[in-house]
């Protein structure tokens, strides 16, 4: 396959992350990168050319493919705007920051003949895929009874609690997951947890049960507090279990540590890890997906639908926290 000629637009905390693996992915050849601000040009490799402004970046290069990485809240800015300039779009998740927008979004998408990708990496994290392959084959029967769990470290925290909402930034992924596994959820209740680590009404955590449209009901907990500084980047775990038996993924990343005489450390290996100049890990994973779907090699397995189902549940979570009341789902 012909290297993709790609743009990045928002050079953020995923934004570099898709940076560094497009730059080394062989079947990607990196040209531009664009973020509102200069400060964060050093990010950019170098010989890559890099705009603080994305008509700059959409007329300055062949572009073939460009990765939408920008805060949620303006996704439906760039997206429509790259979609109309003709371009495949990869748009990190969450499609949007709400329904409106995301409606607005997926209606762009269609009139622009499909070529949009909403990216929740945890389908390409091959513990995840493997189990909701068992799933899916029948091997544990009917999912009855679910539970997930995504916690992170504070600084994420710190940095996003007052831009967006742990279910909308964090617990999506779950609630995509769960929903791959166990189909749409009709009814959330959620109990959220404000200690102020993070400043004055912002939200720490989320515990919340589901009821799924099957009667499978399920429990989510996130939280955004983890301290740093012990090495913990993440603490998942998803659990089914149905009919005939049971499925979990639960990992700790970074899972490996190191003792020796003078510490012992945790060392990453999930979501990017450089093998010998060779990207691996979801991210990458993700990435050379798109890069194939952009070319007609590859479908695309979040569908927008699926996109937009997990971004109302998010919500919905939100909407619950509030009132302390269930939210019934469309």
């Amino acid at each position: 396959m012909e290297p993709v000629r790609c743009g990045v637009v928002g050079v953020g905390m995923m934004g570099s992350v898709h940076v560094q693996v497009l730059d080394a992915l062989p079947e990607a050849d990196l040209v531009a990168c664009c973020d509102l601000d200069p400060g964060v040009a050093d990010r950019v490799p170098s010989g890559v050319r890099f705009h603080t402004d994305l008509e700059h970046l959409l007329g300055s290069a062949s572009l073939e493919a460009v990765f939408v990485c920008t805060p949620q809240e303006h996704h439906l800015a760039v997206v429509v705007r790259c979609l109309e300039a003709g371009l495949p779009v990869f748009c990190e998740k969450p499609i949007a920051h709400d329904l409106d927008a995301a409606d607005a979004i997926i209606g762009m998408a269609r009139e622009a003949g499909g070529r949009l990708a909403v990216g929740h990496t945890m389908r390409f994290e091959p513990d995840y895929v493997a189990l909701a392959r068992s799933v899916h084959r029948g091997d544990i029967g009917d999912p009855v009874s679910l539970s997930a769990r995504r916690n992170v470290p504070a600084f994420e925290g710190r940095l996003l609690a007052h831009r967006t909402t742990l279910p909308v930034e964090v617990g999506v992924h779950d609630l995509d997951l769960l929903r791959w596994l166990a189909g749409d959820i009709a009814r959330v209740q959620a109990m959220p947890a404000s200690t102020a680590s993070l400043g004055e009404g912002a939200v720490d955590a989320v515990v919340a049960t589901l009821l799924f449209t099957s009667g499978a009901v399920g429990s989510v907990e996130f939280n955004w507090v983890m301290n740093h500084r012990s090495g913990l980047a993440g603490d998942y775990r998803l659990a089914v279990f149905g009919t005939r038996g049971a499925g979990y993924v639960e990992m700790r990343d970074p899972v490996t540590r190191v003792y020796s005489l003078e510490e012992n450390r945790w060392l990453g290996t999930h979501g990017v890890f450089d093998v010998g100049g060779t990207m691996a890990g979801s991210v990458a994973i993700e990435d050379r997906h798109f890069l194939g779907w952009a070319r007609g090699i590859r479908d695309w397995p979040v569908s927008l639908e699926d996109a937009r189902a997990a971004l109302e549940v998010a919500l919905a979570l939100d909407e619950s926290s509030r009132s302390g009341e269930p939210v019934d789902l469309s």
